[in-house]
């Protein structure tokens, strides 16, 4: 089992606690599954209340169902997150991404 880092768990939590508000964006760098491949780079997501239909915590990570930006409404897919492929998570107050603010960040030793 890998080790996980309780003060990223808190931001994650914190990260879906806020997906009530439309207002606030996450962007996660993570090497995450995406149809049960895993990602071979650190790829970034975007977490909101309008990307994200369902969300799953899991014992070391979570699952959420997005939509794919500029898609149908019914295109919707499954993406898996273990918590310590997560390189970086970034509040934003705007969906233009503008005044981030770090919140997260691991370096890749």
């Amino acid at each position: 089992m890998k080790k996980i880092d309780l003060f990223l768990q808190t931001i994650i939590y914190k990260a879906i606690e806020d997906l009530s508000d439309a207002s606030v964006h996450y962007l996660i760098h993570a090497r995450y599954f995406f149809y049960d491949t895993q990602m071979n780079d650190y790829e970034p997501f975007h977490l909101n209340k309008n990307s994200v239909k369902r969300i799953e915590l899991l014992n070391d990570g979570f699952k959420c169902k997005m939509m794919l930006d500029g898609q149908e409404k019914d295109d919707i897919f499954s993406i898996v997150i273990p918590f310590h492929l997560i390189r970086s998570v970034s509040r934003f107050y705007r969906s233009e991404f503008k005044n981030e603010e770090m919140l997260f960040s691991k370096s890749l030793i």
